[in-house]
Formats: C-alpha cells, structure tokens, sequence
C-alpha cells in the first residue's frame, strides 16, 4: 500500500484558507489500491504489472511536466492506447513522491468544499476534499492537481470540477433479487464504502450510457464508460461521470448500453479551467 508513498521533505508554504472551509490532516493515505483499480488487481501482486508501473516511472523523468509549481511537478504517462487513461506522477522536481491513476474527463458540475484532509505524510502536497456538487448532492474526492493547485483549492470555496472515477470492482446490478425492498428499473444510487472506509471511496449502482474499450500497455484491457449516478429527468448528465473499469477487476464478462452495475469506486476530480 505505501508503495508509492516515497517522500522527500520540501520547505513549507503557508496559505490561508476560505473561512467557511474546515481544514485537517491524516497520517495515512496511498494509492495501491488505486492503482490496482487501474491495472487489475492480480497485475498489481505479479511481475507483469509491477514491470509496467516501473517503466512509466521510468518513462515520468524524461517527460515534459504537464503542470508545475516552484516546489512540485505533476506528469501524465501514456498507459493505454487511450489518450485519456493515464498515471498521474507526482514529482518535487528531483524524486518521484507518488503516482496515481487519472481519468481526464470534459464532464464537469459545480462544486462547494466543505473540507480539505491534507495528507500529512505526503507534506500536504496531497488531499481528500469533502463537499457536494450543484448545492444538492454530496460527495468527496481525490484532487489529482493539489500539489500544483492548492492554494485555490483553500482560497476557493466554490469552482468548477472536473470529476471522475476509476471502479475496483463491477458486477451486474442485481437489486430486485430476493431483496424484501423493491427499487425501480431506473434506481441508481452510491454511498459511502462499508469495504474500504476511505474517504473517497464509494459502493454505487449506476446505469451504463455509454462505454469505449481501452487495451493497457500489460495488454489488459477494460472499459471507459459514461455511468449514471443520480437519476435527473430534467438533466441526464445531472451526475453520469466516467469510470475506467479493469476487466480484471470485473465479475462480468462484457458490459451493455442500458446495464444496470454495481461496484466501488474512487472519485477523483481537478479544477476546470474557465
């Protein structure tokens, strides 16, 4: 778990954060569940997988940064042949300090914080934000750009997200199935993970709208998907976000336009630009 936790101290930076925004700290936090949702579980524990994280970190110090900070760098390495799966390397400029599945999304909705948790052990340079989006519906996320974007993340309490989620595990949707509650056809739901209690993580059922098969560099395979959250007749993308699903990771076989699934998930998310 704490694989990818190496850590170089760096000279504090003082901001001071938005009245209305709680701030606190953990001592704990990695990625290698993360990761494992990114790459498959089973690739994550054997030499297949592990040959594959060591070349994209190999690859992250000849990369151009994709955005920067005096004190931190962050990389996004190509690791399928879809441009918008990536790992996410988080550099100090000299030693690689973490790295991180990141799904690039155009989805975005507004969001309020209503916490930041800064991971101590990472120097604060990564964090788990609790809050809601369009002032109707909560929940908390994984900011992949903190490092670089920190000090809007305090001074802002309200911005646009980009928002986005990478599945652990996905099975079909069976819910109406000796259940003594009866759900409709079109119920969807998510809430947070009785499994893995982590902040950011969360048990779902979701709809599948839309979907793209995607071939990873270990050539695993997997589905980046549009999953409906929140049912919204006025707004159907009132909250339908994209998530990567690993078959690997999957109990089914194939996933269908109009499939009802269930799972965990992590959301994560960064500011969108205006």
């Amino acid at each position: 778990m704490g694989l990818f936790n190496l850590f170089k101290k760096n000279k504090k930076e003082d901001h001071i954060p938005h009245p209305d925004i709680k701030m606190s700290e953990i001592d704990n936090g990695s990625h290698g569940d993360n990761i494992g949702g990114l790459i498959g579980f089973n690739s994550l524990n054997d030499e297949n997988g592990r040959n594959l994280i060591n070349e994209v970190m190999a690859k992250s110090t000849i990369e151009k940064s994709e955005l920067a900070s005096k004190s931190y760098e962050l990389k996004s390495i190509a690791i399928s042949n879809n441009p918008y799966l990536k790992l996410r390397v988080l550099t100090d400029t000299k030693n690689v300090l973490s790295a991180f599945p990141y799904l690039k999304t155009s989805y975005k909705l507004p969001y309020s914080t209503k916490e930041i948790i800064e991971w101590k052990h990472m120097n604060k340079c990564e964090a788990e934000i609790k809050g809601g989006g369009r002032n109707t519906f909560g929940f908390d996320f994984f900011p992949t750009d903190y490092a670089i974007n920190k000090t809007k993340y305090l001074e802002n309490k309200e911005f646009q997200l980009h928002v986005s989620a990478i599945a652990f595990v996905v099975d079909k949707s069976e819910t109406n199935q000796n259940t003594e509650v009866k759900f409709s056809e079109d119920f969807v739901s998510y809430m947070p993970s009785s499994n893995l209690p982590r902040q950011t993580y969360y048990d779902f059922i979701g709809k599948v709208i839309d979907f793209d098969e995607v071939i990873l560099d270990n050539k695993n395979s997997g589905y980046i998907a549009k999953i409906r959250l929140i049912n919204d007749d006025s707004n159907p993308d009132f909250f339908t976000v994209d998530m990567f699903m690993n078959k690997e990771n999957m109990r089914i076989q194939t996933i269908e336009k109009g499939m009802k699934i269930s799972g965990l998930l992590w959301f994560q998310g960064e500011i969108a630009n205006e």
